[in-house]
């Protein structure tokens, strides 16, 4: 890790500078998709993401290009960019913070398209569950000053707020944080290749290693992704940059987030290339990587983290 995020939190409320951008991405949450009893009464919900999904590119098509012109390159962007406006925009109050008239001052915001799955979906009906942080996988660490290690656990109200609710996507088990991942950094992603910032599928997983904090990237490699965060999350920058939505905010770097970002990336690609055509089906793209039990999960030393049903390890190594 480089530099330590040091949010104050005093009852649940974040009076950091960094909670003064609630534009911008905070916490990215995690999740606990293991193969616990409630995870296994999920049932899909996949036609239900690809309505709310069609929908909204069904009315940006609408929105700029009412007359259905040919599509230019520069009718293309404006699509790509009010499909993400539909689908990523961070919700107002959604977060973790401070909401006193016109003051706004909160983290952990959720996506668009995040907020529309949980109004949309039922957890009677068992299409979506939500896990409390003592539940979780991470429910054994400390919360509150001065044990905890990371971010979301200064309080009781972020820790659980950085759990993400879980879902069944055909019979792939992951959390809607993968959805705003998807909508959010894949956006990203799609731009900085437009714009030339990353080039390739290798460059464009090292930038998720970065924002996640996978120690396993070259430190050499650095500077060049904190440019690069710094263009869509300045206020990321400030706090250090390395490992902000991952070790730095839950102590966990998450393959899974990065299988999302990627999958985003291809389905902005995807419909820049076909504007007209494009059907969007969430089951088109390779969703066993979302999955934070497939894609195994690095974490901060010492974070504790319970086992999967069958595994034999109780903690972080």
């Amino acid at each position: 890790m480089r530099r330590v995020y040091t949010t104050v939190v005093v009852f649940g409320c974040c009076l950091s500078p960094a909670c003064r951008t609630p534009q911008k991405s905070q916490v990215k949450q995690e999740t606990d998709d293991r193969l616990t009893d409630a995870n296994k009464r999920l049932v899909d919900v996949s036609k239900q993401i690809n309505d709310l999904f069609r929908q909204k590119i069904t009315l940006a098509r609408q929105e700029v290009n009412p007359q259905a012109a040919p599509w230019t390159d520069e009718l293309k962007g404006k699509l790509i960019e009010k499909v993400a406006d539909h689908l990523a925009k961070l919700i107002p109050g959604s977060g973790i913070g401070i909401h006193w008239n016109q003051v706004n001052l909160e983290i952990s915001q959720v996506s668009a398209i995040e907020d529309l799955v949980f109004r949309s979906l039922d957890e009677g009906k068992n299409e979506i569950h939500s896990t409390k942080f003592v539940d979780s996988r991470y429910g054994d660490n400390p919360i509150g000053l001065p044990r905890a290690k990371v971010m979301s656990h200064l309080s009781m109200e972020t820790a659980d707020h950085s759990i993400s609710p879980a879902i069944r996507l055909g019979t792939v088990i992951v959390g809607t944080d993968k959805l705003g991942h998807f909508a959010e950094e894949g956006h990203w992603l799609f731009l900085a290749e437009q714009r030339g910032l990353l080039h390739g599928p290798t460059d464009r997983f090292q930038f998720g290693q970065f924002m996640e904090g996978d120690p396993a990237l070259s430190l050499s490699l650095h500077a060049h992704y904190s440019v690069v965060f710094g263009t869509f999350c300045p206020a990321c920058i400030v706090w250090g940059g390395f490992g902000y939505f991952g070790m730095v905010a839950t102590g966990v770097c998450s393959f899974g987030d990065m299988a999302s970002n990627e999958a985003g990336y291809t389905f902005y690609s995807d419909l820049y290339a076909h504007p007209d055509d494009y059907v969007f089906d969430i089951l088109s793209f390779d969703i066993r990587h979302w999955s934070e039990e497939e894609s195994k999960s690095k974490f901060l030393p010492g974070l504790l983290v319970r086992p999967s049903p069958g595994d034999a390890s109780t903690s972080a190594k």
